[in-house]
């Protein structure tokens, strides 16, 4: 389960009743607030969906508002890559050609190309 939680990309599981409240139980001791969606009795008649953080589908069974009887279909979202910024000191560091260099910091900040290309040659 953990490696299949380190994943980024959606893991889809078939779970017993029986194991169904076990497993969301230790999602939410990975990664409580990983995105799930539950479906219960999946192309029946009387399917239904449950869909929000691990805890708050755990909660929800300890409650007693889900009946954990039927079988399940359990997507678990992806693990989240985090967005890496880039600022203007890393961009400054690269080994890059001074015109390259103009043309990222030039979308990074307010300056133009111009601006930054006359400042990183004058350097």
């Amino acid at each position: 389960l953990i490696a299949m939680m380190n994943s980024t990309t959606n893991v889809v599981l078939y779970e017993a009743p029986h194991r169904i409240e076990k497993l969301i139980s230790e999602i939410v001791n990975i990664d409580e607030e990983r995105e799930v969606f539950f479906s219960k009795e999946l192309s029946k008649k009387f399917q239904n969906y449950y869909r929000g953080s691990a805890e708050k589908i755990l909660e929800q069974f300890e409650q007693g508002v889900i009946n954990p009887k039927g079988e399940w279909v359990v997507v678990i979202s992806g693990k989240k890559q985090k967005a890496k910024a880039l600022y203007v000191d890393d961009i400054l560091a690269f080994d890059l050609q001074p015109k390259v260099k103009a043309k990222l910091l030039a979308k990074l900040t307010n300056k133009s190309v111009k601006e930054w290309y006359s400042e990183l040659i004058n350097v």
